[in-house]
């Protein structure tokens, strides 16, 4: 179903339709990516561990190539990063019980 949201963006009303069909892509990491004024592209991929016997250790297929204006992708890189930031304890919390988990760190 299609949603719609009024929102308050820097004093400016904007609305931001989310319609049915929107493609969702699942990622675990980026690259090759072309970084540029005034566009970025950013290549998405989702990676393969190989068997034991493979002379390939990963295999890393692209799923989405996105392009979005460099001032966008640093706007969102700073909101993220403060967003981080505000909310240290907890997320160094979560990164140590994921390492834990993982067996990364004990």
């Amino acid at each position: 179903m299609t949603k719609t949201f009024d929102m308050d963006d820097n004093g400016q009303k904007v609305r931001v339709t989310y319609p049915d069909g929107v493609p969702r892509f699942s990622a675990d990491g980026y690259g090759p990516s072309l970084f540029g004024f005034p566009m970025t592209t950013l290549s998405l991929f989702q990676t393969q561990i190989s068997a034991a016997d493979s002379p390939t250790v990963q295999e890393r297929k692209i799923v989405a190539e996105i392009q979005i204006p460099t001032v966008t992708l640093i706007e969102l890189v700073n909101q993220i990063q403060a967003a981080l930031n505000a909310n240290a304890p907890a997320v160094d919390a979560a990164l140590t019980r994921m390492k834990q988990i993982a067996g990364i760190e004990s």
